[in-house]
């Protein structure tokens, strides 16, 4: 998980990739997801996944579109901001 730095950090660059857009909100989302799987009275399978979403809203003049993604990378931010402009 991210510690409150890192998420500020995190919503800090994605807000400075969103310069055109008259408006922007990013959020970040996530949790830790699990799944356990049984077969014969016994823990056949155990999968644990921590994921992260970030959410970026672009505002630009009346219209507003909405993306989303699990990638926290630089390439991945840059890719969201410009689906939601």
């Amino acid at each position: 998980m991210l510690n409150r730095d890192q998420a500020f950090e995190l919503i800090d660059r994605a807000l400075a990739l969103c310069g055109e857009a008259d408006g922007a909100e990013v959020a970040l989302g996530g949790g830790d997801l699990a799944l356990t799987r049984f077969a014969n009275s016994e823990i056949h399978q155990n999968v644990q996944e921590e994921r992260i979403e970030v959410s970026v809203r672009a505002i630009m003049g009346r219209r507003t579109a909405r993306a989303s993604t699990s990638r926290l990378d630089d390439e991945g931010l840059a890719e969201v901001v410009q689906r939601a402009l």
